[in-house]
């Protein structure tokens, strides 16, 4: 049941791509019985030249034909691949946080590369050389009925073996195939973790501790990885054995029948055409059902991991944000509270201050407002957060956190993410370090960046971008910047956010005075006081 709903769910949402391929592979299918019949029709004793340049003609205008297919099909491979990888990114932004946070990036991406990779295998080749292999099954059935009863026995016999062989093989490879999968995802992302940091790991490399767990996590990949292959292998070694043996069987029979001249040659050798074909259909029915396991094992990712976990979609849009409300709020994660009964009211124009030891919760505040830990009572112009579409809620609330992304592009790719940014963050001397060097090329998480030109590009993009936002949420965004840069970056950057609402955190008290509202975080409680 769960391969057909797969299968359909696939057909139905990809239904162009299956068309235009299935049409073409037909074609293939079709073009596969050319030769034979051409052969059947041409041979008949006589060697004229002409005969076997007809033969071929028709090998060449085969072959051509179906290079034209391929590259027709690598084409629609590579758009396919690329729509889906992104449907795929879109609903992961959508998942839950708490959720999202447990797995981690790296395991995600990894699950998702192999899972666009096995979908665009499944719904572009799989499918259609389904229909490709049955078709040339029942033609070939049809062609070499007519010579004998007994070969029809032998393909009927071949099918029965091929059915419920793969039905034992591909529920064993479903369950191999879903844990090889959560296997190499899970180590793989540990592996990204030890080695993300070049410092830690030209420090601590070596150590037997390190060693130690890139040992297990490389025997686990590699465990899984064989055990899958051997008994796929095992299995798959005996069936072609059967298959290989029974057509053997087929050419004695069909050498019987020249010999005890039922057939001639002309039709021996067609016959013999058509054997190959339909054994050449046998085994890719072989590779077909094997690939199946991957698919199901992809689809369950995709339903469990993000599908079962996406955040809420439904409530109405904001276009302003006023004021924020809290009444009564508690903010929990994983059903622990971490804040408790907070009540008070920030409006447009105000900057509040976020002060409170390490762990007191004062991230998880924020990050609160625009749902990614749950709370309850938080209102937004009187409205119940809840009540609110979130991707509308975030387009108006911007969070810069010291998690600073960086991404492979130039400076001015990674400030201006809007086509209507504006450019007023050149014109800030914190800034200057830059100004003249928009092209400059930045590697993925600004590995040739210091940590404090890291966060002059994040502020600097928090200014490009700001135009439609309403609440500014600066977490430790100079934690990496010395002193007087620091005072630079907020004397500049506050003016340009008035009449926003503005929270900073920070463990510098002296952004204090910056501030027209202290909010302190101690013991699971939330103080509010004027500066």
């Amino acid at each position: 049941f769960m391969k057909l709903k797969n299968v359909f769910r696939l057909i139905k949402d990809n239904g162009r791509y299956v068309g235009v391929i299935t049409i073409l592979v037909i074609i293939q299918a079709l073009l596969a019985f050319v030769l034979p019949i051409t052969v059947s029709k041409v041979i008949d004793g006589d060697l004229e030249i002409k005969k076997y340049l007809i033969i071929f003609l028709i090998i060449v205008v085969t072959l051509l034909i179906n290079l034209l297919i391929i590259q027709i099909t690598k084409s629609a491979i590579v758009k396919y691949k690329q729509n889906i990888n992104m449907e795929i990114f879109n609903e992961l932004s959508m998942v839950v946080c708490q959720k999202y946070n447990e797995k981690g990036a790296a395991y995600y991406i990894e699950r998702i590369g192999t899972a666009v990779y096995q979908f665009a295998d499944f719904i572009l080749t799989t499918i259609p050389s389904y229909i490709k292999t049955i078709l040339t099954i029942i033609l070939c059935l049809v062609l070499i009925g007519k010579d004998s009863l007994l070969l029809i026995g032998i393909l009927g016999l071949l099918l029965v073996i091929q059915y419920y062989g793969y039905k034992v093989l591909n529920i064993q490879l479903s369950k191999k195939s879903k844990r090889l999968q959560d296997v190499c995802a899970s180590r793989f992302a540990d592996n990204i973790s030890i080695f993300n940091n070049v410092e830690f790991i030209k420090q601590f490399g070596s150590s037997s501790k390190i060693q130690s767990i890139l040992n297990q996590n490389v025997h686990d990949i590699h465990r899984e990885t064989t055990d899958i292959n051997t008994y796929a292998g095992n299995f798959c070694y005996v069936l072609n054995s059967i298959i290989a043996n029974l057509q053997y069987v087929m050419y004695l029979v069909l050498a019987i029948l020249l010999a005890n001249n039922s057939i001639d040659m002309s039709m021996f050798l067609f016959d013999i055409m058509i054997i190959v074909i339909c054994f050449e259909a046998f085994n890719d029915l072989v590779s077909l059902n094997v690939n199946m396991k991957d698919v199901n094992a992809s689809f369950e990712f995709l339903t469990n991991d993000i599908e079962n976990n996406l955040e809420r979609m439904d409530g109405d849009e904001i276009d302003h944000i006023r004021n924020i409300e809290f009444k009564g709020t508690t903010i929990q994660y994983k059903k622990n509270i971490l804040i408790q009964n907070i009540n008070m009211t920030f409006n447009q124009g105000d900057i509040v201050f976020i002060s409170g030891e390490t762990g007191t919760g004062k991230s998880s505040f924020v990050k609160s407002l625009m749902g990614f830990v749950d709370a309850d009572n938080i209102f937004f112009n009187g409205i119940d957060q809840k009540k609110i579409l979130l991707s509308s809620l975030r387009r108006r609330v911007a969070y810069i956190s010291q998690m600073n992304s960086i991404f492979n592009g130039t400076v001015k790719d990674n400030i201006e993410l809007n086509a209507d940014a504006n450019q007023e963050y050149e014109k800030m001397s914190f800034f200057d370090k830059f100004v003249g060097k928009e092209n400059l090329k930045l590697t993925s998480d600004g590995t040739n960046l210091s940590g404090g030109d890291k966060q002059k590009i994040v502020l600097g993009r928090l200014i490009a971008n700001c135009k439609d936002v309403d609440v500014i949420i600066l977490d430790e965004v100079t934690s990496s910047m010395d002193t007087d840069t620091e005072t630079k970056a907020f004397d500049e950057i506050l003016p340009v956010l008035k009449n926003k609402i503005v929270l900073i955190i920070s463990h510098n008290k002296n952004l204090q005075r910056y501030a027209n509202r202290i909010v302190n975080l101690k013991d699971k409680t939330i103080m509010l006081e004027n500066n």
